[in-house]
């Protein structure tokens, strides 16, 4: 009887190699592009959310109102850096720190209203960045 052989040595271990590559993607564990949900950052836009809410131009304590908004953006920006894979938090946090420091310069009611306005919609999608993280949604 003849001995037929249908793949040589070099010719099965490329079989195996390119299985081998084909198989592995399939089974390692997923890449995380997103950081986690962050009770922390979620519980400080809230309260950031809430303070921007109540803020008015004629109330006598609105100095120290503004200044204790500008600390908690402050505490926000470092408690979203400190996140590895943030960024989308990040870049938010960060446009929300430019609008305080246009809100901080103006004078008419209009535009005071205008950079709150602004800022709350910053602070909601903050929020709902974090809660889209909750729940799995990248």
């Amino acid at each position: 009887m003849r001995n037929i052989q249908f793949y040589s040595a070099r010719q099965r271990g490329i079989i195996f190699l390119i299985a081998f590559i084909l198989v592995i993607p399939t089974t390692t564990c997923t890449v995380k592009f997103l950081s986690d949900y962050d009770q922390l950052t979620d519980q400080l836009a809230q309260d950031l959310y809430k303070s921007l809410a109540k803020l008015e131009i004629e109330d006598p304590n609105y100095e120290v109102e503004l200044k204790e908004i500008g600390a908690k953006i402050k505490v926000l920006k470092v408690r979203a850096e400190s996140i590895a894979k943030n960024e989308p938090t990040i870049k938010a946090v960060i446009e929300l720190e430019k609008n305080f420091n246009l809100l901080v310069t103006v004078e008419s009611e209009s535009a005071f209203q205008l950079a709150i306005e602004t800022m709350l919609q910053q602070a909601k999608q903050i929020m709902d960045l974090e809660i889209k993280k909750k729940r799995g949604v990248k």
